[in-house]
């Protein structure tokens, strides 16, 4: 740890703002805490099993966050919800989390991987131009520090790639 703590840590943040044409779908069951936490809250839509305990346990050993969930956890559920969260190590449970807005979707234990797989499938289904338009769109406008009148723009220019995908 005492390596670690002089040489710096070797994580590689995932860039909220990264290019991605398709929607991200986290299916989580069991402990999802530390860093599976964060890689979950990098994830667009988070479908949980009742099962699932959620928190960042790193905070009883005294490790800090290093993959973006500071950032990430405040912008989803709020600031104090999140400074609870993140400094006293406790679990919250699916239904906390899905009352917070941490998950989009809780199910039963065993079915959240076909959940995921169907919405995935849903999402398929689509036309793909202006599902990545609107993707695009809603993490520059979140992901940035820009007002509003800039969002809207860059949403008007960006979804303009998508329509000739749409209805003929």
């Amino acid at each position: 740890m005492n390596e670690i703590a002089t040489v710096g840590c070797n994580f590689r943040t995932m860039d909220l703002d990264m290019k991605r044409s398709k929607p991200l779908i986290a299916a989580l069951e069991g402990y999802v805490v530390g860093s599976g936490l964060e890689l979950a809250l990098f994830c667009d839509i988070r479908i949980a099993s009742e099962n699932v305990s959620f928190g960042f346990l790193n905070r009883r050993y005294g490790l800090p966050l290093v993959d973006g969930g500071t950032v990430r956890l405040p912008q989803l559920i709020g600031l104090s919800r999140a400074i609870d969260l993140i400094l006293t190590g406790r679990c919250l449970d699916a239904k906390v989390a899905l009352e917070w807005g941490l998950v989009h979707k809780v199910v039963t234990v065993g079915a959240v991987l076909g959940q995921a797989f169907s919405l995935a499938s849903t999402l398929c289904n689509f036309p793909n131009d202006a599902i990545k338009a609107d993707l695009e769109s809603v993490i520059h406008a979140c992901s940035k520090n820009i007002s509003q009148d800039d969002a809207l723009n860059y949403e008007k220019e960006n979804s303009r790639k998508a329509f000739p995908q749409g209805v003929k």
